[in-house]
This record gives structure tokens, sequence and C-alpha cells, in this order.
């Protein structure tokens, strides 16, 4: 299991949410950095660009999947994401 690398140690989440689907806990998936803004082409002086310090994103520990009824087939899981504002 990974660990977030926090920018700086508040504002951090006191707690996360467990999966809306299946109940389980959610668990620590990716990390968005600062300087993804950059490779993206957005220009920092635009007011659309994001500014974000970090941004964690916590998926479903079990994976689960839910299935589109119509189709039978997969369809996408609301994940928690938290951002923490820059420094």
């Amino acid at each position: 299991d990974a660990d977030v690398l926090w920018p700086r140690p508040e504002p951090c989440p006191s707690s996360i949410p467990p999966c809306p689907l299946c109940g389980a806990p959610r668990r620590f998936e990716l990390q968005l950095m600062p300087q993804l803004v950059s490779v993206l082409g957005f220009d920092a002086a635009d007011s659309t660009c994001p500014d974000i310090g970090t941004a964690a994103i916590y998926t479903c520990s079990r994976s689960c999947t839910p299935s589109n009824t119509s189709t039978g087939s997969g369809a996408y899981a609301e994940e928690f994401v938290f951002v923490q504002p820059p420094p």
C-alpha cells in the first residue's frame, strides 16, 4: 500500500468515505501533482488553469464494477478525490 505525498500537513482528509456501491473501504490509488498542469499544456496565466497542491484519488478496495443492466457491460464507478490547494 502506498501513501500520498502531501505537499503540506494540512488540510488532509480526516476520513475517506466507503465505496457507495459495495460499502468496502477505499484505498489510495493515484496522485496528481501540480507539474501535470504544464504537461497537459495549460497556460499558468490563464484563469481557467487548474491550481492544485495535489489531488489524491481513492478507489474501491474490492475493485467492484457496476454493471449496465441495459447492455450487460461494465460501467464506471464513482471514486473519491481529495484536492489539497497549493501552499
